[in-house]
Order: C-alpha cells, then structure tokens, then sequence
C-alpha cells in the first residue's frame, strides 16, 4: 500500500473552519478567507463544487425575478426547495438532467410544468426510446394522480455511509450544505398542497420572459387574457415559454447544470471548465490538487471514460487526491526535503499511484454510473448513448419488457462500446467486461447479443 491509514478519532483528525476563500497565493502555500485570516498549507485539495446556472430571463421593466427561482445542488438547497414547495399547488420546473428527473418523480401533491428544450426527457442520459419507456412505464403512471392523502411503499434504507457536522441540522439554511449523493430526494418531504399530482412536459422549449401581478397587472390582463383580478394574481409568477404556451405557477425550479466555483483561484484561461488537473489531481500550482465539480481533467483519456460531473465521479476523484496527496507527503517525509526528489522518483511515484488506484477502483478506464429514475435501477456503462462515434458506424440493440426493463447496447466494428441497463438486468458486469475486453460480438454470428435464451457469462469461463 502506498499510503498509511492512520486511525485516529474524526474529532482529532479534522478542524472545521466556518469561513469563505477569498484568494490563493501558492507561492506562500497560503489561503486568505473573507474574515481575513490567512492559513498556510503543505498540500491543498480544492473541492468547492460547482453553482447552479440558473435560468436566464428577461426582466420586465426591472423587476427582479430571483425569489422566484430556485436551484437544487446541496442539502442546504434541497431544504429551500422542501418549504416552498409545502406551500405550493404548480411549479415550473426547467432543465432536463438527473435532478429534475428525480424531482419531477419524486414530488407528491403537485401540479407540475416540465421544460425541457430536447424532443424527450432526460436526454442527458437517454434517447428517445429510454424516455418512452420509463414515462410508459407502471411505476411512472402511479404516480399521476397520487393524492396527497395516501401513502407509498417507503424508501428502501440506504447503505451509502453518510456525514452530518455535530449539533447541526442539515434543514437550517444558515449552514453550509454537503453535495447531494443519488438518494437525497429520500431526507426530505416533497409534499405540495394539490390534493393530486399532474405533469405537463413541454417538449423544445425554454423560459422567455417571467411576470410578476404585483408589477406587471395590466401586462397580465393584456397579453394573458386574465380579465378578473383575482384570476391575475392567483400565481406568484406567469410564465411565457419560447413556445408560446403561458403558466401561472408559485416558483420555478432551475436545474440546468452548474458551472465550477473557480472564483478565487488565479490564473484561469477557462474559468468555465474548471481548475485543469492530471491523472493525480494535480493542479499546475505546486502542492494544489482539485477534485470534484471544479475540476476538469485534462489527461489522456481512455477511449470510454469522459467526464459528467456527477457524484460517483466526483468521488473517485476525492480519492485519487488523498492518494496522490498522501503519497507526496510520504515521499517527500522519506527525501527530507522536495528538493532532492529526481525525475526517476517521481516516474516510480506514478507508477506506484497509478497501480494502487487500478487496484482500488479500476482507475477511469470506463465511464460508470449508476442511479435510480421513476424507480427503476439504472446502469450507464462506456459510451451508451454513442458518444463520439459517427452515427453511421453505430450498430444499436435493443431487449425491452414495458414496465420491467429496458436495454440499449452500442455496438461499432464488433465491439461492444457501451450500454444503457434499465431495471434489474443483472447486466452490468458482462457488458462492462464485454467493454473492456473488447469482445468480438461477430462470435455470436447471426444471433442477437440480447437474446434472452444466451448466457453471455459463458463466453467470459
């Protein structure tokens, strides 16, 4: 092992510093924060995430439209998000990711106006035919309709270890809140206060100007058609989106990406993609490493790996620092000094780094992922939705039971390059070592690779 794990109790190990970085000086090895207290360090892992993008819009003669939108991206978020939602009967909600599919699943009691600007739902992970499927699908349906007073099967218990700074609670909107893993929709009541539920997808579509009645009454009246008073300020917000259609709703939930927290860090060409690190997490200042969402790798990447800020990738990242972290120190406690490092001891320190990494978690030798929409399983293997390969040199198949599972695999030249795994295929592993052992599919000959009366695990003995 590269690395020694030092067991001693959290409450030693760790001091929590409640206060915002405000500017870095690597030379100094040094961190100035808003209070103006400076910190010095020997080795620096920055992991600051990444902000909401929020909507833009177009302001009606100046009014601001902020407390109107909202954005989910940490517990402290979700909180906000969880009170007003309580007190809601329609929301809006735009963006076509992983939050707002969970979102628009898990919300009970609620009226509900979804924007997306793609032809289909979540196309950030899936076509046309996986977005079919799962809004098809039984456990989908159940849930139009829901009414407010009957209850569901509850959450399967998580096995995800889980962090909460002592005598704080994670609903107070004065803390700091933690990056949220795939069951954070499970610590908060989703509740509205329809006495049913209902989803209006609006497919191609964006915001294009907000209103507000307090402000824009005569607006309303004119352009809305709400002749009645009370009918122009019964929703906090009017909507008008690029396709024409008009919402009243009480808030909008924005949830169309981020964008890395790089403010404070000096000397970025492309604040937009991040801090560039390598496969060590190592920043181009001397001792700083970056993990997460505000890091953007710039390495030679494997053929099917690609970054998706997503929480899994984001913590096989944090890992790969600590390593590489703890391993520079280790080296540079055994030399005495960094000075009288060579360029043989750092080859062997990669070399070391990169074998105990494959060892642990496999490296980023392929992309994975997996996660839980409108209740089914979901696996994300390599390249599932064709990344980067030319439409014409793609061979897709297809198995799909309604209701129960649905895959999609990628294939080019005889290989198999990624996969979509919906519902508990039991999949996973055959297809990825199917991925990186670069089977051949043309062994099957004439026969489908999903042909359920095949056991593929036979061709890996």
């Amino acid at each position: 092992m590269l690395f020694k794990l030092r067991q001693r109790d959290v409450d030693q190990m760790l001091v929590i510093i409640r206060d915002k970085v405000v500017a870095l000086e690597s030379q100094k090895h040094a961190l100035t924060t808003e209070n103006s207290v400076s910190y010095g360090y020997e080795y620096l892992c920055i992991c600051t995430g990444g902000s909401p993008q929020l909507i833009s819009y177009t302001q009606t003669d100046g009014y601001e439209f902020s407390s109107h939108i909202l954005g989910i991206r940490d517990t402290k978020s979700v909180a906000k998000v969880s009170l007003s939602l309580s007190n809601s009967s329609r929301v809006l909600v735009v963006g076509n990711g992983g939050i707002a599919t969970e979102f628009v699943y898990e919300t009970k009691s609620v009226d509900i106006v979804w924007a997306v600007k793609d032809a289909s739902i979540s196309s950030h992970y899936f076509d046309n035919g996986a977005a079919c499927f799962l809004l098809a699908s039984k456990q989908y349906q159940s849930q139009i309709g829901f009414s407010r007073f009957e209850t569901t099967e509850g959450s399967s218990l998580s096995k995800r270890l889980k962090y909460t700074p002592s005598g704080l609670l994670p609903t107070e909107f004065d803390t700091p809140g933690s990056a949220l893993g795939p069951d954070w929709h499970n610590e908060f009541l989703l509740h509205g206060l329809s006495e049913s539920k209902s989803v209006d997808i609006q497919y191609k579509t964006e915001v294009q100007r907000l209103f507000a009645p307090e402000v824009h009454y005569d607006l309303l009246v004119i352009e809305f058609g709400l002749e009645e008073a009370d009918e122009a300020k019964k929703w906090r917000t009017y909507v008008e989106l690029t396709n024409g259609k008009r919402f009243g709703v009480d808030w909008i939930l924005s949830a169309t990406g981020v964008r890395p927290n790089t403010d404070w860090f000096p000397g970025l060409k492309h604040p937009e993609h991040g801090i560039y690190v390598n496969d060590w997490m190592h920043s181009s200042l001397p001792d700083v490493y970056a993990a997460g969402d505000v890091c953007y790798p710039s390495w030679p990447r494997q053929k099917h790996w690609f970054q998706m800020r997503l929480w899994s990738q984001g913590r096989t990242m944090g890992i790969c620092a600590g390593i590489s972290m703890s391993t520079a120190a280790d080296s540079s406690s055994t030399d005495n000094s960094r000075a009288k490092r060579t360029p043989t001891d750092d080859e062997l320190m990669e070399k070391r780094l990169s074998e105990t990494m494959n060892e642990m978690f496999g490296g980023y030798d392929i992309f994975t992922h997996v996660t839980k929409f409108f209740g089914f399983k979901v696996v994300l293997l390599g390249l599932y939705n064709g990344q980067g390969i030319p439409k014409s040199d793609q061979r897709i198949e297809l198995r799909c039971t309604p209701s129960e599972e649905y895959i999609k695999i990628v294939i080019e030249k005889d290989k198999v390059q990624g996969a979509v795994l919906i519902g508990d295929t039991n999949l996973e592993e055959t297809f990825e070592n199917m991925i990186l052992g670069e089977f051949d599919v043309s062994k099957l000959g004439d026969v489908s690779l999903l042909d359920p009366n095949i056991d593929l695990e036979d061709f890996f003995d």
